[in-house]
């Protein structure tokens, strides 16, 4: 999980840093998969998007 909260990062890191710097709790699926590296990367992307839209309601 935390290879891909880091990766999620990268991406709002490349395009404003203290926008999205903070603190997010987010929830998961109990079902949610982590084991192939397809599924991964649209955790990622998943986990990217909620950034964006809880920091959008934030400002």
């Amino acid at each position: 999980m935390n290879k891909m909260f880091r990766q999620a990062e990268i991406l709002l890191e490349q395009e404003d840093t203290t926008k999205y710097r903070g603190v997010y709790f987010l929830e998961f699926h109990p079902d949610t998969r982590l084991d192939n590296l397809e599924t991964q990367q649209e955790n990622i992307i998943s986990i990217y998007k909620s950034i964006k839209k809880i920091s959008r309601r934030a400002v």
